[in-house]
């Protein structure tokens, strides 16, 4: 065991430390914390939560941050940390965020009964659908082919055709 060592304070540290004490002081007393923190609450990057995720447009499996703020989508950008893309999009990861936000984006499916050429409002339970993707597997997307014809659906598509 080392003997402990000589604590020695001089008085340039004791000048620091008074004029550095009495500076926070002094910026305490002038700040109004509670007004402070009311006026940045409405900040534009308060209460925002970043999600990662992939783009959807093809198989690539690019990386994307989402910033979403009470459940609205606020940005999508590149993810710089994901090994396949390093933080850059192709033209369709870049309009992904614009096709979300279109106002013709269609919010309620849609049925077009054979022979007839327009569409009707129907419900999500009445709605079926299967959701596959270039990011599948070959063997996945055969198991989704089955499904949908099982449920009786004549017209499958597939992504890798965007």
């Amino acid at each position: 065991m080392t003997a402990p060592r000589d604590v020695r304070v001089s008085r340039r540290d004791v000048l620091k430390l008074t004029v550095g004490g009495g500076a926070g002081l002094a910026v305490g007393g002038l700040l109004d914390w509670p007004a402070l923190k009311a006026a940045t609450e409405n900040l534009k990057l308060s209460n925002v939560n970043e999600f990662t995720t992939s783009c959807n447009f093809c198989s690539c499996g690019c990386g994307m941050i989402a910033q979403v703020r009470d459940g609205k989508l606020l940005k999508m950008e590149g993810d710089y940390d994901h090994i396949v893309n390093r933080g850059s999009l192709c033209v369709k990861g870049i309009s992904m965020f614009a096709t979300h936000a279109s106002p013709q984006r269609l919010t309620k499916p849609r049925y077009r009964a054979p022979g007839t050429d327009h569409w009707v409002e129907i419900s999500w339970d009445d709605a079926i659908g299967f959701m596959g993707g270039a990011q599948n597997t070959n063997e996945e997307c055969y198991l989704f082919q089955k499904a949908a014809r099982l449920l009786g659906m004549a017209y499958v598509e597939h992504q890798a055709r965007l």
